[in-house]
C-alpha cells in the first residue's frame, strides 16, 4: 500500500488515500522496491474535518 496525500498540505483529508501495488517474486536481498503513485485530485467524497484544498495558505505546509 503507497500513501497518498496532498502536494502542498500534509493535513488536507480529501486528498488522504491509499493505491495498492503487488510485485510477485520481488524484491529479492540485493534489490529496492520502489513505487511512484500520482493522482489528478482529491477524493469524490472528502472525509469530514480537517483543512480544506481552497484553504491552503503559505503557512500550512508540511507542520
Amino acid at each position: 500500500m503507497v500513501p497518498l496525500g496532498h502536494i502542498h498540505a500534509a493535513y488536507v483529508r480529501s486528498h488522504f488515500g491509499t493505491a495498492e501495488m503487488t510485485l510477485w517474486d520481488s524484491p529479492r536481498r540485493d534489490e529496492i522496491a520502489f513505487g511512484l503513485v500520482m493522482a489528478t485530485g482529491g477524493r469524490p467524497h472528502a472525509r469530514i474535518g480537517g483543512l480544506a484544498a481552497s484553504a491552503i495558505s503559505v503557512h500550512d505546509g508540511q507542520r
